[in-house]
């Protein structure tokens, strides 16, 4: 199976109170680890990470010499959101992870253009005072939101569901290696 998962964490001005710029770098770095490691690169799983506030932009990837530093201002332009998705194949996976504060109409808007390019959006709560209930209404196809110590979760979930339906799940396993 070939996945493709846009990560797409906000950047918004709202996360520079109560540590939540250091809970997002900390899931950065912990998906950028996650999908670096033999279980997503054998199984054809890619990861494209991008910060999003005004607009989106690819984070690049995690190196030892570089460990990514987000840049938190401004709010979110859902516009931007919106572009991605249009742009993006049909059947597209997107992996938002951030506090919730939209407005009602911008979620309706994402949710209608997720429903129309047949694309899958899962939420993940990230604060202590994020709106889980604002995620998990933009989340496609299953209105469900995730907590940050699941987005591990979340990640493999997107990253390896058919989506089909009546159909078992194809999911690959993890191998256990051997200690000699």
């Amino acid at each position: 199976m070939n996945s493709k998962v846009y990560v797409i964490l906000d950047t918004s001005a709202s996360f520079k109170t109560d540590g939540k710029d250091a809970l997002q770098n900390n899931l950065l770095v912990t998906l950028m680890s996650a999908t670096a490691k033999d279980f997503y690169i054998d199984n054809n799983a890619e990861a494209v990470f991008l910060s999003w506030n005004k607009v989106l932009v690819e984070i690049e990837p995690l190196t030892d010499e570089y460990l990514p530093d987000l840049t938190f201002t401004s709010r979110v332009n859902i516009n931007s959101m919106l572009q991605l998705v249009i742009d993006s194949d049909e059947g597209s996976r997107f992996l938002l992870l951030s506090d919730g504060v939209f407005d009602e109409e911008e979620t309706k808007e994402l949710q209608e253009m997720l429903k129309e390019k047949n694309s899958y959006l899962y939420c993940v709560a990230v604060g202590a005072d994020a709106d889980e209930h604002t995620l998990a209404a933009m989340a496609y196809p299953r209105k469900y939101c995730y907590k940050t110590e699941n987005v591990l979760t979340a990640l493999r979930e997107l990253s390896f569901r058919t989506f089909l339906p009546n159909k078992q799940e194809e999911t690959p396993t993890l191998r256990r290696r051997r200690r000699r």
